[in-house]
């Protein structure tokens, strides 16, 4: 005689009944720039860290670090996870122990295009002018940056 097998499983609590915990804070000082518009693609929202001192060296320029997915990068409560990456906890104790010059750090929020948007496809291409065309010159414009290509990076996708 065969018999089957019965599996009984009890789930006590859904992913979306269970209270989240926000982890972290913001160190430093950010910027806000919501429902930012590009050519082609859907509007996001940017965030600009800015380095320790920013405010009082009014005569002094920073190179700058574009990074995608900046929901996050520092802000626990728009990161996916409610953990952010600590870019700003990082960058703020490199800075203060003068491992690494000063820099501007601006996060580039995704959007639910995000996938067609890192590729080579035709939103990919809308994106990279987004950054080139139109971030950069509105970050160039409203912080005090090194605009030289030597002093912009674009972080990578991982």
């Amino acid at each position: 005689m065969v018999n089957d097998t019965s599996i009984t499983i009890k789930i006590n609590l859904w992913a979306d009944q269970v209270e989240r915990k926000i982890e972290g804070q913001i160190t430093g000082t950010v910027k806000y720039h919501k429902n930012f518009p590009g050519e082609g693609i859907k509007p996001r929202d940017i965030i600009v860290w800015l380095p320790p001192g920013y405010d009082s060296t009014l005569n002094t320029s920073y190179p700058v670090l574009y990074m995608h997915d900046g929901q996050n990068i520092v802000d626990p409560t728009t990161s996916t996870f409610q953990v952010d990456w600590q870019i700003d906890e990082a960058a703020d104790s490199l800075i203060r122990e003068e491992l690494i010059e000063p820099i501007i750090i601006v996060g580039i929020y995704n959007t639910t295009d995000r996938d067609d948007e890192y590729s080579d496809a035709k939103l990919g291409i809308s994106y990279m002018r987004f950054i080139v065309d139109s971030l950069k010159p509105f970050i160039d414009r409203n912080y005090r940056t090194h605009p030289d290509r030597n002093n912009t990076v674009n972080g990578v996708v991982l």
